[in-house]
């Protein structure tokens, strides 16, 4: 009592249930791309939903892999990052479909590797991942406060593959539309706002 807490499930750990027991809830999803299906990149905003099911909508926390995970390939079978380590386009996607799903913070967990068996980091390792996790922090530095408002349900229509959410400031002065494609093909998607919800925002 009267300190915050913040419980972190992971896959096959314990219940979603469990959520319920702490102020926060976080999520890890790793190593993404082996061979199953629930392991994709894709399945992320699925776990995120289910977080935030059953932690009753508290606020929640997602932590992104930016290690070596060198056992299993990355989702694009190692085309830009050697070994395990997440491509730029990985780091971005598991960055950007998590707040597109309402989460309200990020965690970038650069673990050593599995038992502490390797210490490579991305800084030295993965040069285009670390590059590409710089600029992810800095456009979420820029819209921190937004990011950190209140959800907006808005009167709008998408169509498409891209997942989508609109970020504001408690004050209503700044906003964010952001989209996001968790496939591997380009994808075609429109969206459609009625009348002018968000006036005041620049």
């Amino acid at each position: 009592p009267g300190k915050l807490t913040l419980y972190v499930d992971c896959l096959h750990a314990n219940p979603p249930e469990a959520f319920r027991t702490s102020d926060m809830a976080g999520y890890d999803f790793y190593p993404i791309g082996r061979k199953e299906d629930w392991l994709s990149i894709q399945c992320i905003e699925w776990e995120v939903d289910r977080m935030r099911w059953a932690s009753g909508n508290a606020p929640c926390i997602f932590v992104v892999q930016t290690f070596d995970w060198q056992r299993f390939l990355p989702y694009e079978a190692g085309k830009s990052c050697p070994g395990g380590f997440p491509t730029d386009r990985e780091l971005a996607c598991m960055t950007w479909l998590p707040v597109a799903r309402g989460v309200r913070g990020l965690y970038f967990f650069n673990y050593r590797d599995l038992y502490g068996e390797n210490r490579k980091t991305i800084v030295e390792y993965a040069p285009k991942g670390w590059a590409q996790f710089k600029r992810l922090v800095g456009l979420l530095d820029t819209m921190k406060k937004a990011l950190a408002g209140p959800e907006v349900h808005l009167p709008w229509k998408a169509e498409g593959e891209a997942r989508f959410r609109i970020a504001v400031s408690p004050e209503r002065d700044e906003a964010f539309l952001i989209a996001v494609n968790p496939m591997l093909h380009a994808v075609k998607t429109t969206c459609q706002l009625k009348g002018t919800p968000l006036a005041k925002a620049s």
